[in-house]
């Protein structure tokens, strides 16, 4: 298992009330998670409202099924999911 830590967007909430809702505290906070490279199953670029590809992120997404938007560029998220070692089979 290989462990990368990435940095996200996250939204932070407060207590819900009575009624069961919550007011937004913090929108768009940098967060940073740590994520199982292993279990990365496809990395996808991120286009923007004008049709221009971000530089500065990419989106993950993972054998769970769960999309995950890091802060990272595209070309460095590919290099940890290919970087897999092969070891040779009756090997002493």
């Amino acid at each position: 298992m290989a462990f990368k830590t990435f940095r996200v967007k996250s939204d932070i909430y407060s207590q819900p009330d009575k009624e069961g809702n919550s007011k937004v505290i913090r929108k768009g906070m940098i967060t940073k998670i740590e994520l199982d490279t292993n279990s990365i199953r496809m990395v996808e670029e991120v286009v923007n409202s004008k049709g221009q590809i971000s530089r500065t992120s990419c989106n993950l997404n993972t054998y769970d099924n769960i999309n995950i938007r890091v802060y990272e560029k595209y070309e460095e998220c590919v290099k940890l999911v290919r970087s897999f070692r092969i070891i040779g089979f009756g090997r002493k």
